[in-house]
């Protein structure tokens, strides 16, 4: 396969037919052993979640805190303590 200058390729007709993709559908490229697998996403997240779930996982890789099943809002209290209103008083 070729690929363009903005770094796409066309994905022959039996592989989406094979791998249950059509227009509009989500891919994503796991790696396996050195070698990148072509797979359909499992969920349709938006960019966003796609970056809070790489954040989370970055986070819990060198922290070891296991905080993958906290809110943004705990997280952000944990890194900066809790919110205080700062009219109150």
């Amino acid at each position: 396969m070729r690929v363009t200058s903005k770094g796409q390729v066309t994905i022959p007709k039996y592989i989406r037919d094979k791998i249950g993709v059509r227009a509009g559908s989500n891919v994503e490229f796991i790696e396996k052993g050195g070698e990148f697998v072509l797979t359909r996403a499992k969920t349709e997240m938006s960019r966003h979640e796609h970056e809070l779930a790489e954040l989370r996982a970055h986070l819990d890789k060198i922290s070891g805190t296991g905080i993958s099943g906290l809110t943004a809002d705990e997280i952000m209290e944990m890194t900066r303590g809790p919110f205080e209103d700062v009219d109150a008083g």
